[in-house]
């Protein structure tokens, strides 16, 4: 991939793969190779099937974000699960 490139090809293996960027954008894949948009604004990750992860958001109004642990101790923390094909 060359630095004006606008896509990139990266694997899934087969699965329902759910964007942590972005919650509602799932990528489907049978085991095999897709295109995702690369610009400099997002970064690309996904949580695999049949995964749990706990998440905590750290702004707390835009533009403004936590900046010590003690911080952090008062927002909530959300569990996010992908179920795999079992349910």
């Amino acid at each position: 991939m060359g630095p004006d490139a606008t896509i990139f090809k990266s694997y899934f293996p087969k699965g329902s793969w759910v964007s942590l960027t972005d919650y509602s954008s799932i990528v489907n894949s049978q085991g095999e190779w897709v295109e995702l948009s690369a610009n400099q604004s997002k970064v690309h990750s996904h949580l695999k099937p049949g995964s749990i992860i706990g998440i905590q958001e750290n702004e707390v109004e835009e533009g403004r974000f936590v900046n010590t642990t003690a911080d952090l101790l008062t927002r909530h923390i959300s569990i996010l699960v992908n179920r795999n094909e079992n349910g």
